[in-house]
């Protein structure tokens, strides 16, 4: 049946719509010219994706506690998409189709959960990577797995996830990336994780820990929570000739990339591609998902691009993604201070509660065997609390195969590592 307004079965029109087509066409024929009319204006006032969100359009993987998750058509996902923000589940923005458009990802599938009510309450994206080790085989990765999940649909969730897998050729593992601020959340999905068999890995593929800024309060307030040395070079970039913009010009790709090599190669690093023109594009289009912000520098007439900081926003948080700066060799103005400050204000602005500055290090500034020591230093000026965030979990499908491609990589270190 379909989804009304609130999220929930009941709609009369929704029923009909699903009714057998015959019975319909009996219905309408037999109705009084009144009825009809009432009808098609109920229909009306659905919203556009309540009229278009239809159960048909999902296959049911599974059931458990009163909770079922299904996978959503391809050509339907957007529909469904929108669903679930009119009925407030907290999609990440890896769970969405956007995130494949800005050429982070390459492809997922989106899985929907409703209660025993036929509520839609919850919902992920099961991310689809080909395996670099073994040619025609894939992983297949929920990423940023955690507050869209309802208490109570933990099981129904990791079984969907294992049927889903288990109907997909040549999957060799499953890697549930459990990414939550909400400690009692995220043990409630590990326990059902380990429950299956999922075992915990002893390293995740992005951060462990990180640091959360609460947004729920004003400018003021947040300077206030700032280091004194934060608050007093914010203050000084303002007095300076740097300006903030957002980044929606494609023309400052070169900069942007010439900055971004420039801010790897100080931590000893080869900077990741970027798809800038993707991301660019995004930011015009998604701009309560996603902003560049620049910093530009007013010097002897002209303009330059001398630092960039890119956000996202997930569910209920945003993250601090991605940043870099050059370096001047005549003055010393603190270039990014400016833009943490206008990443902080547009993630609060956009209905953001918190804020994640992307994880962090333990170690300092003197830490000779840390690279990332200075820019933890760095996000401990802003404030904001300490915490662990994330846990990677993984589920062997082909265990024979994994076996082979954990082999294979053993050999191939212990080569490179003989040869240099």
């Amino acid at each position: 049946m379909l989804l009304s307004e609130s999220g929930e079965i009941p709609h009369f029109v929704a029923s009909l719509w699903h009714a057998p087509l015959e019975v319909l066409l009996l219905l309408i024929g037999v109705w009084p010219r009144s009825l009809r009319k009432m009808l098609l204006s109920s229909w009306r006032s659905l919203p556009a994706w309540a009229r278009e969100a239809r159960l048909h359009d999902l296959t049911p993987l599974a059931t458990l506690h009163g909770f079922q998750v299904s996978e959503v058509a391809a050509g339907v996902r957007l529909v469904w998409e929108a669903a679930a923000a009119a009925n407030g589940v907290p999609l990440a923005l890896s769970d969405l189709e956007l995130w494949h458009t800005m050429g982070l990802g390459l492809g997922s599938t989106l899985c929907v959960i409703h209660d025993r009510h036929g509520k839609l309450v919850g919902g992920f994206a099961v991310h689809r990577w080909p395996s670099r080790a073994l040619p025609g085989h894939c992983v297949l990765r929920l990423e940023r797995l955690g507050e869209s999940i309802p208490a109570g649909a933990e099981p129904a969730t990791v079984g969907a996830v294992l049927a889903l897998a288990r109907c997909t050729p040549r999957v060799l593992r499953v890697v549930a990336e459990v990414h939550d601020r909400n400690a009692a959340r995220r043990a409630r999905i590990a326990g059902a994780l380990r429950t299956v068999g999922f075992y915990r890995k002893d390293e995740v593929r992005t951060y462990e820990r990180t640091l959360a800024i609460d947004l729920q309060r004003d400018d003021k307030a947040l300077l206030a929570s700032f280091s004194a040395p934060a608050r007093q070079r914010i203050r000084l970039a303002a007095r300076s000739p740097l300006s903030v913009i957002t980044i929606e010009d494609d023309t400052l790709i070169p900069q942007l990339e010439q900055i971004h090599r420039e801010t790897y190669a100080r931590t000893g690093e080869q900077a990741p591609a970027q798809p800038w023109t993707r991301l660019i594009a995004a930011a015009r289009e998604a701009p309560d998902r996603s902003r560049i912000f620049g910093v530009m520098l007013a010097d002897a007439g002209t303009v330059r691009l001398v630092a960039f900081a890119q956000v996202l926003r997930h569910g209920t948080f945003a993250v601090y993604e991605t940043a870099g700066s050059t370096r001047l060799a005549d003055r010393r103005i603190p270039l990014m201070y400016p833009a943490i400050w206008a990443l902080i204000r547009w993630a609060r602005d956009t209905g953001a509660t918190w804020l994640d500055l992307g994880g962090i290090t333990g170690g300092t500034s003197e830490s000779n065997n840390d690279p990332l020591a200075g820019i933890s230093e760095f996000k401990r000026k802003f404030g904001g609390e300490q915490l662990v965030i994330a846990e990677d979990w993984q589920f062997d499908i082909a265990p024979l195969r994994q076996h082979l491609v954990q082999s294979a990589r053993k050999v191939l270190t212990f080569l490179k590592t003989d040869r240099q």
